[in-house]
C-alpha cells in the first residue's frame, strides 16, 4: 500500500503507489476517477550490488524489494511558467508533467528508499530528504531534462538529516529537526553551509512550524519547544510540556496553534476573555 498522502489540482487527483510489489504513480480525474496516466517507477537497480558497495550483507532481513518503498507525498510547483509534479519514489526523485505523465528529469540514490518528507521548493531549487541507506538532504536545479544527477544537484549533505519530519525554510535559512536527539540545525538554504546547531533532545516525527518569527517544534514525549527562527545562533525561548505523544504535525490558524496527539486535539492560543 502506500503511506503518501493524494494530491489535487483543478482537474486531478495525484497518487503515488511505492510498495514492495508494485511501483508507481497515477492520475486520476477527481470527478469520475478515470484514469488519465500511470507511470512505472522502478528504478531497476541492483540492491545487492548497492549493498555490497557499502561493504554490507544481504542477509539482513525484512521484507523483499523493501528498498522498493517510499512514503513521501508529491509537491506541485512551476518552474519558468510550467508546471511540474515532483514525485520522490524509492532511490529516486521524479518529476513528471502532471498533464500528460511524462517524466521531465531524475535524480537516482541508490540506497534512499522509504522517503517521508515532503519535497520543498523554494529559492529555485527543490529541497528532498531521502533514508534508507542514505540519510541525505538534496538540493536540485529543476531545470533539466533526462537524468540530472551528476549536473543539477547543487549542494548536500548527510550530518544530522531526519528521516520523517519536513523541513522548513524561512527568509533563505533552512531548518531541520533530527528523528533522534532533536538535533535542530540552521543550513544556509542557497549554499548548504551551517549557521548554526542546538540540542532539544526527544524523538520527533512531526514537521516544525513556522509563525511570527517562532519555530515551533513538538516531540513524540509532549514537549512543544519555541525556537527564535534566528539568522545568528541558536536561541531556545521555551519548553511547554503536555501529558501527550505528538507525532503528526501542527498547524497554526489565525493566532491559534492546533496540536493532535496520538489520544487528543489541542488548541492554544491567547484568551479574548475580557476581565472587567
Amino acid at each position: 500500500r502506500q503511506g503518501s498522502s493524494p494530491i489535487v489540482d483543478e482537474n486531478k487527483l495525484y497518487v503515488a503507489f511505492d510498495g514492495t510489489d508494485q511501483q508507481f504513480f497515477i492520475a486520476l480525474d477527481k470527478t469520475n476517477g478515470k484514469t488519465h496516466w500511470k507511470m512505472d517507477r522502478n528504478t531497476n537497480t541492483d540492491w545487492k550490488e548497492t549493498l555490497r558497495e557499502r561493504g554490507l550483507s544481504d542477509n539482513k532481513g525484512g521484507k523483499p524489494n523493501d528498498n522498493k518503498k517510499s512514503f513521501a507525498t508529491a509537491s506541485l510547483i512551476k518552474v519558468d511558467g510550467k508546471r511540474q509534479l515532483i514525485a520522490p519514489g524509492a532511490e529516486a526523485v521524479i518529476s513528471y508533467d502532471p498533464d500528460t505523465g511524462k517524466e521531465l528529469w531524475r535524480t537516482v540514490h541508490p540506497g534512499g528508499f522509504n522517503i517521508a518528507a515532503r519535497p520543498i521548493y523554494a529559492n529555485g531549487l527543490v529541497y528532498v530528504f531521502t533514508s534508507g541507506l542514505n540519510n541525505i538532504l538534496l538540493a536540485i536545479r529543476p531545470n533539466g531534462t533526462g537524468e540530472v544527477t551528476d549536473t543539477h544537484i547543487v549542494w548536500s549533505t548527510r550530518r544530522g538529516t531526519p528521516v520523517i519530519p519536513s523541513p522548513v525554510i524561512v527568509a533563505g535559512r533552512l531548518f531541520m529537526v533530527t528523528d533522534r536527539g532533536g538535533i535542530v540545525r540552521c543550513l544556509d538554504a542557497q549554499s548548504g553551509a551551517e549557521i548554526w546547531q542546538g540540542r532539544l533532545g526527544g524523538d520527533h516525527w512531526a514537521s516544525p512550524v513556522y509563525t511570527d518569527g517562532k519555530i515551533y517544534f513538538s516531540s513524540k514525549y509532549g514537549e512543544v519547544a519555541v525556537v527564535e527562527a534566528s539568522a545568528k545562533n541558536f536561541k531556545l525561548i521555551s519548553r511547554n510540556q503536555l501529558d501527550a505523544v505528538f507525532i503528526a504535525s501542527p498547524a497554526v490558524s489565525d493566532a491559534s496553534l492546533v496540536l493532535r496527539s496520538t489520544t487528543h486535539l489541542y488548541c492554544i492560543a491567547k484568551s479574548k476573555l475580557q476581565t472587567p
